[in-house]
C-alpha cells in the first residue's frame, strides 16, 4: 500500500485532489 504522498507523485496528483476522490468514495484509502 503506498502511502498518499507517494501515490500522489505515482499518478501526477495532488494530495487534495486525492483526498477529495477518497470523500466522494471514488477511492479507497
Amino acid at each position: 500500500m503506498l502511502k498518499i504522498g507517494e501515490f500522489s507523485k505515482s499518478t501526477g496528483m495532488t494530495i487534495k485532489a486525492l483526498r477529495h476522490y477518497e470523500s466522494l468514495g471514488l477511492i479507497r484509502p
